[in-house]
């Protein structure tokens, strides 16, 4: 098969969607290198993350051309869909929730992943909502309709896009995430290595973990909260950058006086990501929502426990043995932050059941699915494409 992505975002973003879109192309590349993967993206770059492309001759690069090298956002939404024809694809894959202008019309096939609906259910956390947020439903709704199939990360993604688009549940398929490559790969790192990264960020013995972009959604105000209840020998480690609110929770450690116990990481390498994972006591992501929560995976990959938030899809990715807290009452994060720490038979069943639970997102298993997914695509005609609504379901 010949698949063509937008990559505008496995390029050019470093966090939620870029390492998304870059998993799972480096995934499929690894595992199914007959196919072709041609990843169309605004621009070039040779940031250290896309180094595996290098290495990937099944993978090829593909720039906005002629008029269109002066605007790069109109060739994404209208050029774009051109040099896919042109290339003879098999099928295009939107990897970040939209579709190229007319797609549909080339007659190749097409699927669009859906990471979340959040602008839908909370409109608050996102900035000047009056422009952003119409500009978004009708991106993704346009996205949803037009697609021969459309992929959710998770059922609670799933359960929206037939909620709020209306979309019917056959045309949609749940495809879970997989962690980096490295999470698997890396296995358990020496205590050589652990020491090694610690010392580079000069980091304490042991430490609560939080990963994720520093906004109001993201809820870390709790965890700093919780810490003032906290023995003065926790310490928490924040990766992670935002603006306002990052500011704002810089602020409350100054108030309350917790410089000593909080550790700011907002520019730590993702290749260290698995030690600075590994030597954490817990994980803890009080988040009131969110579409997947790919570092829940990355800390069961990684052995450490995780605390994390009742309701929308953190059962998902945690699994029966992860706590599920209220993400506002701080007195229950301190009481199970403080028992999981103690409960030593509590952490090693929560750790190894944790483990267990990663395994469903393992990267081959992922990649399989999705090669299942592509050949189905392409094969079915429109009108029995949806004719079994469990064909190619998640396994």
């Amino acid at each position: 098969m010949k698949i063509a992505f937008d990559a505008k975002r496995l390029y050019h973003n470093t966090t939620g969607l870029g390492n998304y879109s870059r998993t799972l192309v480096e995934t499929l590349a690894q595992y199914y290198p007959k196919n072709e993967y041609h990843l169309f993206t605004t621009k070039d770059d040779d940031a250290p993350r896309l180094a595996f492309l290098k290495q990937q001759p099944c993978v090829k690069r593909h720039l906005p051309q002629g008029f269109f090298q002066w605007n790069a956002s109109l060739w994404r939404t209208f050029g774009l869909k051109n040099d896919v024809a042109a290339i003879g694809a098999t099928l295009f894959h939107g990897l970040s929730n939209e579709l190229p202008i007319g797609i549909e019309k080339t007659g190749v096939k097409t699927i669009v992943t859906i990471h979340d609906l959040i602008f839908e259910r909370f409109p608050k956390y996102y900035s000047f909502a009056s422009v952003n947020v119409p500009l978004y439903r009708a991106k993704f709704r346009s996205a949803c309709e037009r697609a021969d199939v459309v992929v959710a990360v998770s059922e609670m993604t799933a359960q929206d896009i037939e909620t709020f688009y209306k979309i019917p549940r056959p045309k949609i398929r749940v495809i879970y995430q997989s962690c980096h490559p490295q999470f698997h790969q890396n296995g358990f790192l020496t205590p050589q290595k652990r020491e090694q990264v610690r010392q580079k960020y000069h980091l304490p013995d042991e430490y609560l973990l939080y990963v994720g972009t520093v906004n109001p959604r993201k809820n870390l105000l709790t965890l700093l909260k919780a810490l003032c209840g906290l023995p003065k020998t926790c310490h928490l480690v924040v990766i992670g950058a935002g603006t306002a609110y990052f500011k704002q929770c810089q602020q409350f450690v100054v108030e309350k006086k917790l410089s000593n116990q909080v550790f700011w990481l907002p520019n730590a390498d993702f290749a260290d990501f698995p030690a600075i994972y590994q030597s954490a006591q817990l994980f803890l992501l009080p988040s009131y929502f969110e579409g997947f929560g790919i570092p829940i995976i990355e800390a069961l990959h990684s052995g450490v426990p995780v605390l994390t938030t009742h309701g929308s899809c953190f059962a998902e990715a945690g699994g029966g043995h992860s706590i599920y807290l209220p993400p506002d009452e701080v007195d229950s994060w301190i009481e199970n932050i403080q028992k999981t720490l103690i409960d030593n038979e509590l952490r090693n069943k929560m750790i190894q059941n944790g483990y267990l639970h990663a395994q469903q997102f393992e990267a081959a298993t992922i990649a399989k699915q999705w090669i299942q997914l592509y050949e189905h695509t392409v094969l079915e005609s429109p009108e029995n494409l949806f004719s079994n609504a469990n064909a190619v379901r998640k396994q």
